[in-house]
């Protein structure tokens, strides 16, 4: 690939991924619950087409690495943290749908009932929304890191006011 696309593909999970970790926390309220179903809907949409672009985004990004490389510690710090959001937020899929997936494998009797039974309390203990939301805001956490550490190797350190500090912080 001679040419670096990872600026236009990122964006898109950025900002759907950024959308399902608002919802994650916003579902927990009770003054929400009337709107759970379509709030659930959007949220599993938004982590689904969200996580299918971080991998792609991920893809471009290995390719934009080997065309415009400047600061290797940046660039690693950069790729770990993607890493961390890629892994919570697939973390918070597997989460969202192994109870779909379970009651699938179930109906066709791919499943004993004793194996449904216990995949599926360990899917309620994992749903804990205590649990989900405190996934979903270190997801966010490890996804606008992300994005401070691509933007300082775009356009410098002082293109944010912050990236300054998130830079310390990282002892970069």
């Amino acid at each position: 690939m001679n040419y670096n696309i990872h600026p236009i593909i990122v964006h898109f999970p950025v900002a759907l991924l950024t959308l399902a970790s608002v919802l994650a926390v916003i579902m927990q309220f009770n003054r929400f619950a009337k709107y759970r179903k379509q709030l659930s809907f959007a949220y599993r949409m938004l982590l689904l087409i969200g996580l299918a672009g971080a991998l792609v985004a991920r893809m471009t990004g290995e390719a934009a690495a080997e065309l415009t490389v400047r600061d290797h510690d940046l660039l690693e710090r950069h790729e770990l943290f993607s890493s961390l959001a890629t892994i919570f937020y697939g973390l918070l899929v597997f989460i969202e749908f192994l109870p779909s997936v379970v009651a699938f494998a179930a109906k066709r009797n791919w499943l004993k009932p004793k194996t449904k039974r216990s995949i599926l309390q360990f899917a309620q203990k994992l749903a804990n929304p205590k649990l989900v939301s405190i996934m979903a805001i270190l997801a966010v956490i490890s996804l606008v890191v992300t994005g401070m550490l691509g933007g300082a190797m775009v356009y410098g350190e002082t293109a944010d006011p912050l990236t300054k500090y998130v830079l310390q912080l990282l002892g970069l």
